[in-house]
């Protein structure tokens, strides 16, 4: 018998925004700030790195939905389900500054996504503030996320970030996550490989 038990359900959250498309990465690059900056510490008005313009212009830019127009979601986006085949159920939990910007995330992720069904996207519609908390089901098997906040929070059995996000692995932030069983991966190809094997085991 793997790790869980026989009668649970593996369950497989995937965060959206830096997960499966590069949300900063498009902001940093059409408000012209340097990325190394940006994205060295995953709280922007903490930032000691921006100034206090480019951190409203930012906070600001959350908020526009014109940047989740056109969403180019990674390589790999097309297999998130693939843990299914093995009994899995595999969610996305995403928080978002309006319904509108909520709307767009989903109608095109569903298009992305082969058998993705609207109910397994849950959007938290938040203010700035929220960022650093997301209601997570308590029994999430694995959490796929780039926030440190979200991860140190986390109550999964293993929890995997993003290689190419820098806050999820900037000194900070392992700090926060010394306690949390992590596995930083490189590409979304990779993290869907290690979650779909990482369930295998799991449920072996």
């Amino acid at each position: 018998m793997g790790i869980l038990d026989s009668n649970k359900t593996p369950l497989v959250v995937y965060d959206i925004d830096d997960i499966v498309w590069l949300l900063n990465y498009r902001i940093a690059e059409d408000l012209g700030i340097d990325e190394n900056r940006f994205l060295s510490t995953f709280s922007v008005k903490d930032n000691p790195l921006l100034s206090r313009d480019e951190r409203q212009r930012i906070i600001a830019a959350f908020a526009d939905s014109r940047y989740f127009e056109n969403i180019q979601f990674m390589t790999g986006v097309e297999n998130i389900l693939a843990p299914q085949q093995l009994g899995a159920k595999v969610v996305f939990n995403s928080n978002s500054f309006s319904e509108r910007i909520a709307e767009l995330k989903t109608e095109q992720l569903l298009a992305a996504v082969p058998g993705l069904r609207q109910e397994q996207i849950q959007m938290h519609i938040i203010h700035y503030g929220k960022t650093h908390k997301k209601v997570l089901d308590p029994s999430t098997t694995i959490l796929v996320d780039d926030s440190p906040f979200n991860v140190a929070l986390s109550p999964a059995l293993m929890n995997v970030m993003p290689a190419w996000m820098p806050w999820s692995y900037s000194d900070e932030a392992i700090e926060q996550l010394a306690d949390k069983p992590v596995k930083w991966c490189e590409s979304l190809d990779d993290i869907n490989d290690f979650v779909y094997q990482t369930v295998a085991t799991m449920t072996a």
